[in-house]
C-alpha cells in the first residue's frame, strides 16, 4: 500500500517475498508487483527495451552499474513454482508438487524443467470456466497435482475422460492415478509417472476470481 504495488525489498529481500508472499495466500499481491512498468520494477527495466537484468532498478550511467547481473533475477521463481505450478516435494524430484495459481488476468501457463528423472512439464489453460492441465511425470517419481476450484463446491476432474472425482469423492477409474481429495480450495490428484490430461469443470457459480 505504501509503495503503490512497487519492490521496496532491495536484492535478497525480493527473494525472500518471492517466497513468502504466495505461500501465505498474497500470489495476486506479488503478480501486481510483477507486472508494474513503473519505476521501481522489472517492467521499468522492459520499456526502456532491456534485454538483461540490471545491477539496479535503474539505469543510470553515471553510477557505474552493470546492465547484466542475476540478482533481481528471484522473480522466475514464481513463474515457475507458482503460475505454472511445478515444484520439488522431495529431493531430485522424487515427489514432484504440480499446482498452478489462477492469478490476475493469466488463463494460461506452461514450464518444464529437466529432472535427474526426466522431464517435468506442466501446461494448463482456463476457458469458460473448465480448467485444463496436462502433466507430465518422469519415471520413478510421484507426483501431487493441485487443481485450484476457485472457491466452487461440487466441481467434477476427469483424467483422459474418465472421471476421477465426483459427488465429492474419489472415482478409481483412471491408470496411475491412486487417489484423489480436497484440501484448500484444491482438488488434490496422487499421480505416478505418465502423463495426464485432466480437467476440472461444474460447481455452480459461487464467488471465485475465475
Amino acid at each position: 500500500v505504501r509503495h503503490g504495488g512497487h519492490l521496496s525489498t532491495g536484492m535478497v529481500g525480493t527473494n525472500a517475498l518471492v517466497y513468502a508472499l504466495p505461500r501465505h495466500g498474497a500470489a495476486e499481491v506479488l503478480y501486481r508487483i510483477a507486472t508494474q512498468t513503473s519505476f521501481p520494477s522489472w517492467g521499468f527495466m522492459l520499456e526502456r527495451d532491456a534485454t538483461t537484468l540490471w545491477e539496479a532498478w535503474s539505469d543510470d550511467r553515471d553510477e557505474q552499474l552493470s546492465l547484466n547481473m542475476k540478482l533481481l533475477g528471484s522473480i522466475d521463481k514464481f513463474f515457475y513454482r507458482d503460475v505454472a505450478g511445478i515444484r520439488p516435494l522431495a529431493p531430485g524430484f522424487r515427489r514432484i508438487a504440480v499446482a498452478p495459481r489462477v492469478v490476475g488476468p493469466v488463463r494460461h501457463a506452461s514450464a518444464s524443467i529437466e529432472t535427474l528423472r526426466g522431464r517435468a512439464a506442466v501446461s494448463w489453460r482456463l476457458d469458460s470456466g473448465t480448467l485444463r492441465l496436462t502433466a507430465e511425470i518422469p519415471a520413478n517419481a510421484t507426483a501431487e497435482i493441485r487443481l485450484p476450484t476457485g472457491g466452487r463446491p461440487g466441481v467434477r476432474v476427469t483424467e483422459g475422460g474418465r472421471p476421477v472425482w465426483q459427488r465429492d469423492a474419489y472415482v478409481p477409474s483412471a491408470q496411475s492415478v491412486t487417489g484423489a481429495r480436497t484440501e484448500d480450495d484444491c482438488v488434490v490428484v496422487e499421480a505416478g509417472s505418465g502423463t495426464y490430461e485432466l480437467a476440472l469443470t461444474g460447481g455452480g457459480n459461487s464467488a471465485t476470481n475465475w
